[in-house]
Order: C-alpha cells, then sequence, then structure tokens
C-alpha cells in the first residue's frame, strides 16, 4: 500500500464527509467515510458536494462513464 495519505473534510451543511486518498502511483485507494445528513440532501449540499467530490478527486473506473470508489465508511445510521 502507499506511503502517503491525503484527508478532505467537505461541508454537507451540519456535518461533514471525510475524503482519503492513499497515494501509491496510478493505483491510489480512495475511501469516503460518512456523507451527511438527510438535512443535507433536502437542502441540495451533500449532492453539490459529491458532485464536487467526482469531478474533481475521484479517478475513472473500468466501467465507462463510471467513478472509481473503493471503500466507503457508514459511522452512524440516520
Amino acid at each position: 500500500m502507499g506511503s502517503m495519505l491525503l484527508i478532505g473534510f467537505y461541508n454537507v451543511g451540519c456535518r461533514v464527509y471525510i475524503y482519503g486518498r492513499i497515494l501509491n502511483g496510478s493505483n491510489d485507494f480512495h475511501i469516503l467515510i460518512d456523507c451527511g445528513s438527510k438535512e443535507s440532501v433536502k437542502s441540495g449540499v451533500m449532492k453539490r458536494s459529491i458532485k464536487y467530490l467526482e469531478d474533481n478527486m475521484l479517478p475513472e473506473s473500468d466501467i465507462a462513464g463510471k467513478k472509481r470508489l473503493d471503500l466507503v465508511v457508514v459511522s452512524y445510521r440516520h
């Protein structure tokens, strides 16, 4: 596994989601931890935040038009 970890915290209303990437050359590992709340869905904040993540951080997957996310961690239930 890679030797460097990048972490970003993204505001989705009253909560945040955490995006992490373990750098390993062309085979980085992408992690999403939590992703907001019901309120952030209703307000559209989460949609804009996830769109930013898709457009700027996640690599293309093996499936055309899809992005790759290797691990999603949900720490609490809404």
